[in-house]
């Protein structure tokens, strides 16, 4: 399994090549396709989990499982 992250410079260049209706109209139809595919069955998606700290400064950490039964485990953290 591989990680990507897209530094903040690589999203403004795409979407300066792109441009930004162009990018959001196909990402738009992509989440429509994918949630119309969608089948529950096929995953696992527990309640999100996370903490609030106060040290050094106010914040919130939190995590949100989903497991695809039989092919992958992804984890979203903000």
């Amino acid at each position: 399994m591989k990680t990507f992250i897209i530094p903040a410079q690589d999203i403004r260049i795409i979407v300066q090549k792109v441009g930004l209706d162009h990018l959001m109209d196909a990402m738009i139809a992509r989440l429509t396709t994918t949630f119309r595919q969608f089948d529950a069955a096929c995953y696992s998606i527990p309640a999100r989990s996370g903490f609030t700290y106060h040290n050094p400064y106010l914040g919130l950490l939190e995590w949100m499982p989903v497991m695809q039964h039989q092919a992958a485990v992804a984890i979203k953290v903000v």
